[in-house]
């Protein structure tokens, strides 16, 4: 091969990467195209531009199989409230309103619509706390007994110190316990430590049947 000037290399570039970019995207719909796709047995314009951009998102997004929330899926399968969740691309779909935008835009237009990461709606209680009452406390759990009434209410925390972590799990009458974790665990992940203890409890008390766990 033979060097070329810059402007030459250029005139190249836009003749033989841009078309392919297009064809690679589902930009450059033309019958031509949907051969060349059908000849190399890929999906056809419309389907592979929409499957390339959950393939994006799906890179994005990274969900991992956190044992907290294994133990939540199981306890929900045990207690057959819900059904497993389907695949994440299928499920995708649903949350996604603005499919045209994807099939007919020159980009990947990802800021028009926001993928929510909850599977089920998640219900917000406002108890209407003031901040630094010293009143809260009691008014705490006396508004938490009128908007959810009947559940056992079990409480999590994780606190760091010089030396190690400590994550505490706290219910009236049911448990008190408070156990040190190296200190190496990042705060986050005391929580989710603390919040799985309190998730084993619930497993083996099989008189508890609705609970409700409070973790900052």
């Amino acid at each position: 091969m033979g060097h070329c000037s810059l402007k030459n290399s250029g005139v190249l570039d836009k003749i033989l990467v841009l078309p392919s970019l297009k064809i690679a995207m589902g930009l450059m719909k033309s019958t031509a195209t949907n051969i060349i796709l059908a000849e190399a047995n890929e999906l056809p314009l419309k389907h592979r531009r929409l499957w390339l951009s959950t393939k994006f998102l799906s890179k994005l997004e990274r969900c991992e199989n956190d044992n907290v929330f294994l133990s939540i899926n199981t306890l929900k399968e045990w207690n057959q409230v819900m059904p497993m969740k389907p695949p994440s691309i299928i499920f995708l779909f649903v949350f996604i309103s603005e499919l045209e935008y994807i099939e007919k835009d020159q980009t990947f237009s990802y800021y028009k619509f926001c993928l929510k990461s909850h599977y089920s709606e998640i219900k917000m209680i406002n108890l209407g706390l003031e901040k630094h009452n010293i009143y809260n406390s009691r008014s705490f759990l006396v508004k938490v007994n009128k908007e959810l009434p009947n559940f056992c209410e079990i409480f999590t925390d994780a606190l760091e110190t010089n030396r190690n972590s400590v994550v505490g799990v706290y219910s009236q009458g049911l448990v008190d316990i408070s156990e040190g974790i190296p200190s190496f665990y990042p705060c986050r992940t005391a929580e989710l430590i603390a919040i799985k203890k309190a998730v084993d409890i619930i497993k083996n008390k099989t008189n508890i049947t609705r609970t409700i766990i409070f973790s900052d």
